[in-house]
């Protein structure tokens, strides 16, 4: 249970990180913005090139059109707002989302190839399309590029752009006052601007790109997916949404945690483990509720995600034998394709450096995913060893790389070199606010109000004197999970049960963590998730 103020002070391994004293000081000091900054950001911040994209497209709207997308849930969720939102205008697109194995990523020329006229609209793709779409213009087809990614940038750090007859992409030009949407976000924008509406639907889609792809939660973005979760827990969202989310058993309350750890992951399963498999996640989002078959296709997706997490579990006990040195690069020829960057992302975070993983194709060639840490830009460390890859794209904090058979070593040594070895994020032990029995209530109202928490406003960290009463205490889950059960709040550690036995079960704990919301059968408690825990001894 949560114990009172005590008069003697207990010692910690952890400090508290400022003088903050309300968790409007610690989104002050994590974003930079003021509270009224931050809670009333610009709606619709200007995106250059949306208006004449737009009319761009209105101008050809009787023409046949293909829609262009990417096999993650970013480039799935664009393309299904962009398929159904041209339908509200009565135009039916076709769609085409590349298949991860046997085709890779983004607009292909193989792929202009299938498309004889008409328009072409990339999302989340198409900036480092240079050879795709110069081919897609001589053979006369109308191009228009929607994306988030960085431009490609030749030798000397020029940037380079397609040749495309319009182009909406704010990471690749320098007047947009917003840089912050996902593929999926800037794909909803430009519905918007062509239909002169909201869509509450779609925006639910983009909401839930936007929290998966990790873009930062400030501005527009926290906005789009505040509304996105609030119409979402209101029962809107597309039929195979609605599907995805009964086959999961998630009926209300989501938050951007159920975003981000549960769907994001189970719209993005598929598309790693199959070639198709981000076409099978794309139908399921296009299905209207007549569809029979929708619940047992949504079921599937759910059923991926769960051999998805097999394969990671099994993987990573050996990629962990391959780390030799930092940043982190290695190589297993047996390592699927849909999970290197999944692998990358967990090495990143364990050894707190930049990581790159690479697998075998069946041609011969490497294909790599990186993942890096604040305050290290992939894309650009990239850009300055371009000559040692075939190729490669990506923006600060997640890259795709491709490697000729037999170059593994010289990519190894140019990265390493250019990050540098001691690159690493050394974790801390500081804490944010501490929780008391007089606070809990409060903390948890100021945590609602500037919440969506996640990339770019991280939920604060606080430290909560616990003790852990007689008979309280019980794995659950998988017998990994601890739960300490309190009248006020509970508490629940992932993975942590253990390592409390190996603690000998101390009765008295300093709890570092999150303050959660736990709805069950309508009712709300408190729950604090565990992050790291210490026993709390009296100082001498």
């Amino acid at each position: 249970m949560l114990v009172p103020d005590q008069g003697k002070e207990r010692k910690s391994m952890y400090e508290k990180r400022d003088s903050s004293q309300r968790i409007a000081d610690v989104v002050h000091r994590n974003t930079g913005m003021d509270t009224d900054t931050f809670l009333h950001p610009e709606r619709m911040p200007y995106l250059a090139g949306l208006h004449e994209a737009a009319a761009c497209f209105m101008a050809h709207r009787d023409e046949p059109v293909t829609v262009v997308g990417d096999y993650d849930v970013d480039g799935i969720c664009a393309t299904a707002i962009l398929v159904l939102g041209l339908r509200k205008l009565g135009i039916r697109a076709a769609y085409r989302l590349p298949r991860r194995f046997s085709e890779g990523y983004g607009l292909s020329e193989a792929i202009i190839d299938e498309i004889r006229s008409g328009v072409v609209v990339t999302c989340d793709n198409g900036i480092a399309a240079l050879e795709a779409v110069r081919k897609a213009k001589r053979k006369g087809l109308t191009v228009i590029v929607t994306d988030h990614h960085q431009a490609v940038r030749d030798r000397e750090g020029r940037c380079v752009l397609p040749e495309a007859d319009a182009l909406v992409d704010p990471n690749a030009e320098e007047t947009s006052t917003y840089r912050g949407y996902c593929g999926a976000g800037i794909a909803y924008r430009f519905v918007q601007e062509i239909t002169g509406a909201e869509d509450v639907d779609l925006k639910i889609l983009a909401s839930l790109a936007t929290v998966a792809d990790v873009m930062p939660l400030t501005g527009a973005n926290r906005l789009l997916v505040q509304e996105g979760l609030q119409e979402l827990n209101q029962g809107g969202g597309v039929p195979g949404l609605r599907a995805i989310l009964t086959a999961m058993g998630l009926t209300d309350h989501l938050t951007e945690e159920d975003y981000g750890f549960k769907l994001g992951p189970v719209c993005n399963a598929s598309g790693r483990l199959y070639d198709d498999g981000a076409e099978r996640v794309l139908q399921v989002l296009l299905s209207d509720g007549d569809d029979p078959e929708l619940p047992e296709r949504a079921e599937a997706l759910v059923r991926a995600n769960q051999t998805r997490k097999q394969i990671l579990s099994e993987a990573m006990p050996v990629a962990r034998r391959l780390v030799k040195g930092t940043p982190v690069v290695i190589y297993h020829p047996d390592f699927g394709e849909g999970i290197i960057g999944l692998i990358a992302g967990n090495l990143q975070e364990e050894y707190h450096c930049p990581a790159v993983v690479f697998t075998k194709c069946e041609d011969g060639s490497l294909k790599g995913s990186g993942r890096s840490i604040p305050g290290v830009d992939l894309k650009q460390a990239l850009d300055r060893i371009q000559d040692t890859m075939a190729g490669y794209g990506g923006h600060a904090g997640a890259a795709g790389i491709r490697l000729e058979a037999g170059k593994l070593d010289e990519f190894r040594n140019a990265f390493q070199a250019e990050i540098g070895e001691d690159t690493r994020e050394i974790p801390d032990r500081k804490y944010d606010l501490d929780l008391t029995r007089k606070n809990l209530l409060s903390v948890q109202e100021e945590l609602q109000c500037f919440a969506p928490f996640g990339e770019g406003n991280p939920k604060p960290l606080l430290r909560m004197p616990f003790h852990v009463s007689a008979g309280s205490y019980r794995r659950i889950g998988d017998g990994s999970h601890l739960l300490f059960k309190g009248r006020t709040c509970s508490v629940l550690g992932f993975s942590l049960a253990q390592r409390y036995e190996e603690a000998g079960c101390p009765a008295d704990l300093w709890c570092i963590g999150h303050l959660q919301e736990d709805w069950y059968q309508g009712e709300c408690r408190m729950r604090f998730e565990l992050v790291d825990f210490e026993t709390r001894e009296e100082q001498s």
